[in-house]
């Protein structure tokens, strides 16, 4: 929350205050960022973004808490789903209040190197991926032959989608076009 943050803010300058006391060389203008990984950080992004200079969003347990769903738990793991509509609706509030403050918003976790997700990802407005170095040769690929039509279509219309299959199945099937054109 937005106390803990600025508490947090507090004790990073008295640290740096120290450091300057004690002449102990260290970078002045480090930023400081937070990661937004349960709903309660992004309902109230736009407080926090105020305290801080870059947000990421943190897709495992941000699913795994707007759901209320252990993603290790065998036996409720087939309700993580990371295009539940709370979820996106979340993640595009972050992108939102990230584009209006000017502040960065950087997505990772599992989504961020998923090829299913990444044309989602960027109607969302989410341009800053963190995923296994092993996946970027494909996912700038296919981000580079994605047609603006699609990030257009997905941008207006994701949450119009009535069921996860069906946006699931959307996402396949562009997926499936922009690999045999590339």
């Amino acid at each position: 929350g937005v106390s803990e943050l600025i508490e947090g803010r507090r004790h990073f300058e008295e640290v740096q205050e120290e450091l300057d006391r004690e002449r102990v060389e260290f970078r002045k203008d480090l930023p400081v960022g937070i990661m937004v990984e349960v709903p309660s950080a992004a309902i109230e992004i736009d407080k926090l973004l105020r305290e801080v200079d870059f947000a990421s969003i943190g897709t495992n347990d941000l699913i795994q808490y707007t759901l209320a769903v252990d993603r290790n738990n065998e036996k409720v793991a087939g309700y993580y789903q990371p295009l539940n509509g709370a979820v996106l609706c979340m993640m595009k509030r972050v992108a939102d209040a990230g584009m209006k403050q000017k502040k960065e918003i950087s997505i990772c976790g599992e989504m961020a190197g998923d090829p299913l997700y990444l044309p989602l990802l960027l109607a969302l407005g989410l341009r800053n991926l963190s995923m296994h170095p092993g996946a970027i040769p494909r996912a700038k690929n296919l981000i580079i032959k994605t047609p603006d039509k699609i990030i257009e279509h997905l941008s207006k219309n994701y949450i119009r989608f009535k069921t996860i299959k069906e946006l699931s199945r959307y996402l396949s099937s562009n997926l499936a076009q922009i690999e045999d054109a590339v």
